[in-house]
């Protein structure tokens, strides 16, 4: 089971409150659906690490696994701009 609340440093020093027990709203533009800050919404598979995404929450219309991806090691979720970034 994972955290229900911490604090994440986002890439640019925003520090946001996280976790499955923390509500928030979807961070693309223009949608108002309610989520949570858990990994279930996250775009990326490390709270605060940019590495394989850009560490934002987003509802579940708004997040994508590129199946593309050629990888033995599970893809994380992530928004489309991230994904477009991609080589």
């Amino acid at each position: 089971m994972g955290n229900a609340h911490y604090t994440v440093t986002r890439p640019d020093g925003e520090q946001i409150e996280a976790g499955y027990d923390v509500a928030a709203v979807c961070e693309q533009d223009g949608c108002t659906l309610e989520i949570d800050r858990g990994l279930a919404y996250l775009c990326g598979s490390t709270p605060g690490t940019p590495e394989d995404g850009c560490g934002g929450y987003f509802c579940s219309r708004h997040l994508y696994t590129d199946w593309e991806m050629p990888s033995d090691e599970p893809q994380p979720q992530n928004c489309l701009p991230c994904i477009d970034k991609r080589p």
